[in-house]
């Protein structure tokens, strides 16, 4: 079990340092059928949140119908900072809103030391794609929560600037 979860570590860590090719998003109506977010994101420095340093990186990949019906997908976050953390999940809930989605999802598996992401939990992220580039960054932020099976509407917030990689979100609009 723990030479899979350095496997997963690692190949987080090859995603977080190749670039991410990927289209353009939120295309007004344009392009795939459905929802979607995916990416990996790698963040290092202090958490808006919290002010405590952070090393994070996210991989994503969901799917839904366009009004957030029959989501599909999994999560898997590696932090080394504020405490060493390995988690990965079942996608519960997607709601895509323009350039902003909130994903939900249910902690099945990893090694959670501390009682803020427990095995069985819940996790809500959220993102913010601003596009492609070195100039203008995605952003996320994940907080725990019990498992939802709705998601909320993206709200304003602090959230960590993606350092490297990228997340794509797309909003059909039929």
């Amino acid at each position: 079990m723990s030479r899979r979860l350095t496997a997963v570590g690692l190949g987080l860590v090859a995603l977080a340092a190749s670039p991410v090719v990927a289209g353009a998003s939120h295309s007004d109506g344009k392009g795939p059928t459905k929802d979607f977010v995916r990416g990996t994101g790698h963040f290092e420095g202090p958490n808006p949140g919290s002010g405590l340093p952070t090393d994070a990186t996210l991989h994503v990949s969901v799917r839904s119908g366009p009004s957030g019906e029959n989501p599909k997908g999994r999560f898997f976050v590696n932090r080394s900072a504020p405490s060493e953390l390995r988690i990965r999940g079942k996608v519960t809930c997607l709601n895509v809103v323009g350039n902003q989605a909130v994903v939900g999802g249910r902690i099945e598996g990893g090694q959670a030391p501390d009682l803020v992401f427990p095995i069985g939990g819940g996790v809500l992220f959220q993102f913010d794609d601003n596009g492609e580039g070195r100039v203008i960054s995605d952003q996320m932020q994940g907080s725990p929560t019990s498992t939802p099976t709705v998601c909320p509407n993206p709200i304003p917030a602090a959230r960590l600037t993606v350092q490297q990689g990228n997340f794509v979100v797309h909003d059909y609009t039929p």
